[in-house]
């Protein structure tokens, strides 16, 4: 990826992720996990200016799409980083009214794709998904279902709800068999 690789060397050299924005640092993460792109450099750059970007800055500051973004991103490239994570944990949790439903359930899967349990965030993002289940897309249901069950966390008011409004799902035909083997591996998981 010869582009990639000059983006990367421009933006590393020139110190350009210090200067970004947070949406603009959430941009290139999501471009580097769309095409699978990891370069070290790049990535520590932009995970250290997110962290820098974050810290002690209001809540009022990030999209909470931008947070979710960064979260997949590293998550969808495997990326292990403790002190990024952390920070988006923190600051999730101060925007998680914020959250649409695919933002829950992106943060959801990353943190358990990358096997970080941050227990009030898993808590706050059962109680967003329980008041807003019916804006939920059925592979949005399977993600935190799977998420959830990959940490080990059992919240009983999310899974009672995830299973009411699969059930509902299930008999409109809108589940793919993916969504439902997430599902059923997830209640297998945790005895439910």
């Amino acid at each position: 990826m010869p582009f990639m690789a000059a983006v990367s060397t421009t933006f590393v050299s020139r110190g350009l992720a210090r200067k970004c924005k947070f949406q603009d640092l959430a941009k290139t993460a999501w471009a580097c996990a769309a095409l699978a792109y990891t370069n070290e450099p790049l990535l520590e750059a932009v995970s250290a200016a997110a962290v820098v970007n974050l810290s002690g800055k209001a809540a009022s500051d990030f999209a909470a799409r931008d947070l979710a973004i960064i979260a997949w991103s590293f998550a969808r490239l495997s990326w292990q980083d403790a002190p990024l994570m952390a920070f988006l944990a923190t600051a999730s949790m101060d925007t998680i009214a914020g959250f649409k439903a695919q933002d829950l359930s992106n943060t959801a899967w990353a943190f358990a794709n990358l096997a970080v349990l941050e227990v009030p965030l898993s808590h706050a993002v059962a109680g967003h998904s329980v008041r807003r289940i019916r804006e939920f897309h059925p592979h949005e249901i399977g993600s935190i279902a799977w998420a959830f069950a990959t940490l080990r966390v059992v919240d009983v008011p999310l899974f009672a709800t995830i299973s009411a409004q699969s059930i509902d799902l299930t008999t409109a035909r809108d589940f793919d068999p993916q969504v439902l083997a997430n599902i059923s591996w997830a209640w297998a998981t945790l005895a439910l």
